[in-house]
């Protein structure tokens, strides 16, 4: 089941990558905020939404990318 639910959240974050591609980061945003839902705060899932923001408001994405390499520490031991 683990391995499906992994799946599930590559294509999740391909399909945001596709829409950063086409210049839709609101789009893409819209597609990682429901994979959170989903998948909970994975420390991939929120680099990627801190990406999308970079391309709209580089404040929020600043803290964004704070927050998940936050994130990312917290889950590597030490």
């Amino acid at each position: 089941m683990r391995k499906n639910r992994k799946n599930s959240l590559n294509v999740k974050l391909t399909l945001a990558s596709v829409y950063r591609a086409y210049l839709k980061p609101r789009e893409a945003l819209d597609v990682l905020n429901n994979a959170i839902e989903v998948h909970g705060d994975e420390p991939e899932l929120e680099r990627a939404i801190a990406d999308a923001y970079a391309e709209i408001d580089p404040k929020t994405a600043s803290e964004a990318f704070a927050k998940a390499i936050e994130k990312t520490k917290k889950t590597i031991a030490p």
